[in-house]
């Protein structure tokens, strides 16, 4: 009688470590799931953070083409990658698609409506992004990497090629999808496909990502 009731006595202590070690596990579990939240959230806060410094920085195109040219470098990265306008405000870099897509994000805020559009030139596999809007002249002007251009031109076609006469070319993008379809890319670009301008090699996206102008 005395075995039986060790033997059970025995049972309830395993029973009840092992619930602890679980309730242990599950609570490790919660732990690390809220300190990724947290994580997640703190990074997300920053990306904003970055931008709303942009625009508090910015009120009119030249002042953003002025940040760009003072506070971010223009870099580019093997394989080609397109970043997400929060990504580029945050780490101050980029290249000619990621600054037109954050400019965009910035001119947008500022209720200017305009373009992100994607230039290929003649004989040449390799494409140029600009960020283009129209002015209240009626004229057309962009920002090309950290530079604005005044082109005096009234229409996209006599604007681009103002300043690229050589391109064959132009369409627009959406700049969400633009940004989400080059992140499934696995393109390697070869630095001897660059363009003199700073341009980076086409990406083999979906074609229906583009309006061709």
């Amino acid at each position: 009688m005395d075995q039986e009731i060790l033997r059970t006595v025995q049972e309830i202590i395993l029973v009840r470590r092992e619930n602890l070690m679980t309730r242990s596990r599950v609570a490790i579990a919660a732990l690390a799931a809220i300190a990724a939240l947290a994580a997640f959230s703190g990074a997300a806060y920053a990306a904003q953070q970055a931008i709303d410094d942009g625009m508090a920085a910015v009120r009119t195109p030249e002042e953003l083409a002025s940040w760009f040219a003072h506070e971010f470098t223009y870099t580019m990265t093997l394989p080609d990658k397109v970043h997400a306008p929060d990504e580029t405000a945050r780490s101050r870099s980029g290249d000619c698609d990621d600054l037109a897509i954050l400019a965009s994000e910035i001119l947008t805020r500022m209720g200017i409506e305009n373009l992100v559009l994607i230039i290929t030139f003649k004989g040449l596999d390799v494409k140029h992004a600009i960020c283009m809007w129209k002015d209240k002249d009626g004229t057309y002007s962009f920002i090309s990497s950290t530079e604005i251009c005044r082109t005096g031109r009234r229409t996209i076609d006599g604007a681009v090629r103002r300043f690229y006469p050589d391109c064959e070319t132009i369409a627009s993008v959406d700049p969400q999808r633009y940004v989400a379809a080059a992140a499934s890319r696995r393109e390697v670009e070869s630095p001897m496909d660059r363009h003199p301008s700073g341009c980076v090699p086409m990406a083999s996206l979906d074609p229906q990502l583009f309006t061709d102008l």
